[in-house]
């Protein structure tokens, strides 16, 4: 059953998205690259960064991945990176940044094609949740936490991809049985398999199947 959820999961996002062109896979890499340096930046800085015109870059910005600015104009979140404080703290070598939710957090580092650390808090028991993952795994002190999703299918699709956190770290299945108990429309899935259907979004998206 989990399994067909993920690739419900994995379907949906891939039409909300579709794949990408060539320029604007490496325009939404670089916005993300950016990003993992932990600030918001301008657009003048993608244009000084991209070569291509302003015009261009606003226009790919319109698109999906969806892209938010902060007060000051400055992009701060894109295709599920943030460099702004979230629940989600990711740790990489160089810097800190944040992941807008987290099953999002989990196709990261496949992105980014590197090894980060995963630091959040169950939704249900506020226990610390923390996971080492790279672009080929993962390890954790907890081998049982879940994650739990608002239904893609059921949600508008405008409405989904502006959520801030529309899925969520459980701690375990126990906490993720009272979880579902208190959220009966909430899905809920392994980590292994939402890592994996993490992965394959990913992949697909930025051809990085190919």
């Amino acid at each position: 059953m989990e399994k067909l959820k993920a690739k419900q999961i994995v379907k949906k996002w891939c039409e909300l998205i579709g794949e990408l062109s060539d320029d604007h896979r490496y325009f939404s890499t670089t916005v993300l690259k950016k990003l993992s340096g932990g600030k918001p930046f301008s657009v003048a800085e993608l244009d000084n960064e991209l070569h291509v015109s302003l015009r261009r870059i606003k226009k790919l910005l319109s698109k999906r991945p969806k892209t938010h600015f902060d007060e000051n104009h400055c992009i701060r979140s894109h295709g599920g990176i943030s460099a702004t404080k979230t629940n989600i703290t990711l740790q990489s070598n160089d810097s800190t940044f944040y992941a807008n939710s987290a099953w999002e957090s989990l196709a990261i580092c496949t992105l980014l094609d590197m090894d980060l650390t995963i630091s959040a808090f169950c939704e249900h028991s506020q226990k610390e949740i923390k996971i080492k993952i790279t672009p080929l795994g993962y390890e954790t002190d907890c081998d049982d936490i879940m994650i739990s999703f608002i239904p893609l299918l059921d949600l508008d699709t405008d409405k989904t991809l502006n959520i801030n956190s529309w899925s969520f770290f459980i701690f375990n299945s126990n906490n993720g049985e009272e979880w579902i108990d208190e959220h009966p429309d909430l899905l809920l899935m392994p980590l292994s398999i939402a890592y994996q259907s993490a992965r394959d979004v990913a992949e697909k998206i930025y051809h990085l199947d190919t």
